[in-house]
């Protein structure tokens, strides 16, 4: 395989040549088949509201209780034949979200709650835009109907939503942090009607943030309003064990990767007590994997393989650890 050298297209996959994150459909969308752990919390109040260049988000003392979202083809919904514009389902806690993912967007298609409430968006909500990075904003609407199944009430729903990358910094975790995040807020208004009358006026705060590398937000905070009240406030904390393109994420900090970025040879130095090193692909391809035998370092040729981002993947006796290779 010939090298492709780096031209802006490249770096636009994840990062700019300043180390900023570009968000696009395949660096921050759950892949299909996938599913991701979140502890959750109704009661953690999160300070979200730092915005700009170089700020912390310190999410250090939160815990919760665990959820799991499950990633399909839309088709194998529940109530898929009710959302065909979607391509993805989320199945979280007995209920269904529908995504619809593309090049340009990332937009909500509509949830089902069995026996309880069913929402379908003609015009969809858009979460994301694509590319998307730092103080990029977008304004979108969106509008649809609400089924109140156990009332046997539909509602029309409609409103405005701004979605801005407003944000960017450092992630703290309970036990370890993320150097490189981008923050999105996302601040939607819009009013539920029955007879052509205003039930509910509502507004929406989702904020989220994301790496660029693990194929989901590391990070959410949802609050609604209804009529002023907050009728729904959660907090969401991605299982650290699958930083990083789903790998292991453990504290390597006397492991080195060398040169990095690198175009001919990279070198995995400090091995003491690991038995195996992996680089592998994005989509998570072993491409190369070197068993340790009291060697203190390891070394990968990567002239062969395209330019862009690679995982180094460390196996060792303290558990797994994961590190970022640029190769250009």
């Amino acid at each position: 395989m010939k090298k492709i050298y780096f031209t802006i297209s490249v770096f636009l996959l994840a990062f700019t040549s300043f180390g900023q994150i570009v968000l696009n459909q395949n660096n921050c969308i759950p892949p299909l088949g996938t599913s991701y752990d979140f502890l959750s919390s109704t009661t953690y109040n999160p300070n979200y509201t730092p915005t700009g260049a170089g700020q912390t988000w310190d999410f250090s003392g939160f815990t919760g209780t665990k959820v799991t979202s499950a990633y399909h083809n839309a088709t194998s919904g529940v109530d898929a034949v009710n959302h065909v514009g979607a391509t993805m389902v989320e199945k979280v806690s007995g209920y269904e979200n529908y995504w619809n993912i593309s090049a340009s967007s990332y937009s909500f298609e509509g949830a089902f709650i069995p026996g309880a409430a069913r929402i379908n968006f003609s015009d969809p909500k858009e979460y994301l835009f694509f590319p998307m990075a730092f103080n990029q904003t977008k304004n979108e609407t969106f509008s649809g109907k609400v089924n109140n199944i156990r009332a046997g009430q539909i509602f029309d729903r409609s409103g405005t939503i701004t979605i801005k990358a407003d944000g960017s910094g450092v992630l703290k975790f309970p036990g370890g942090k993320t150097s490189n995040v981008l923050k999105v807020t996302n601040v939607a208004s819009y009013t539920d009607k029955f007879g052509g009358s205003t039930i509910y006026t509502y507004t929406d705060s989702l904020v989220f943030w994301y790496d660029g590398i693990t194929k989901n937000y590391l990070a959410a905070y949802v609050a609604t309003y209804a009529n002023g009240v907050k009728s729904l406030g959660a907090f969401y904390l991605i299982d650290q064990s699958v930083l990083g393109n789903g790998e292991s994420f453990k504290s390597s900090s006397n492991i080195n990767v060398y040169p990095n970025p690198a175009s001919q040879h990279v070198s995995v130095s400090g091995l003491r007590d690991v038995e195996r090193v992996e680089l592998l692909s994005m989509s998570g391809q072993v491409l190369e994997s070197y068993d340790v035998f009291n060697e203190a370092s390891v070394h990968f040729s990567v002239s062969d393989y395209q330019a862009g981002l690679y995982l180094i993947k460390i196996y060792g006796e303290n558990g797994v650890s994961t590190k970022r290779l640029l190769v250009n």
